[in-house]
């Protein structure tokens, strides 16, 4: 288990805005090389309007954190959308055709993951559901601080910063303060 400080967290520009990619599994592999088994990472989008890159193979799971996103989804038997508000999954395949529309700055958050080799959950924590989660039945456990701050294993996890764990790490997760985090297990 070890923190993931924001400062070593890679920035990329795209077209529509910048992605900061959290995590990435092997290490060892890239987005652009499609050789990873999982990737976490969050987006500021600029543009009103995005053509999502096809991934096939990967399945996607997305929330918006501030602002409304439309999701389209076109699919050789028809059109899929999906309309999530702040917090809200969408999930669907990275083969699918899709275009969002969304709120200009708009602020997301995304977990692909190689559905032959895993398969990924995301949850909201905050004050109100720290309890439910303080035992898992996924292996490994990765927790973004979006907000406010909390603990897990007394180590401060800050606004911004990521903790990991795995199977055989303890976990406790406490907090004092208000916070919204984001579970990803897998």
């Amino acid at each position: 288990m070890h923190l993931l400080q924001q400062n070593s967290f890679k920035i990329s520009d795209w077209s529509g805005g910048q992605t900061t990619e959290l995590l990435i599994l092997p290490t060892t592999s890239s987005y652009p090389d499609r050789n990873f088994s999982i990737r976490i990472s969050s987006a500021l989008i600029r543009d009103t309007f995005s053509q999502f890159t096809s991934v096939p193979g990967f399945e996607r799971i997305i929330l918006p954190l501030s602002g409304t996103l439309h999701l389209k989804h076109q699919l050789l038997t028809g059109v899929i959308e999906q309309e999530l508000k702040p917090f809200e999954l969408g999930r669907f395949s990275g083969d699918w055709q899709t275009e969002g529309r969304n709120e200009a700055r708009l602020i997301d958050f995304n977990v692909m993951f190689d559905a032959s080799k895993l398969d990924a959950k995301v949850h909201l924590l905050n004050n109100q559901n720290i309890l439910a989660f303080n035992s898992f039945n996924k292996v490994n456990r990765f927790i973004w601080c979006y907000s406010g701050q909390l603990s897990i294993n007394q180590c401060v996890i800050q606004q911004g910063d990521a903790f990991i764990c795995q199977e055989e790490d303890g976990f406790e997760l406490e907090s004092n303060d208000s916070f919204v985090a984001i579970l990803v297990e897998w």
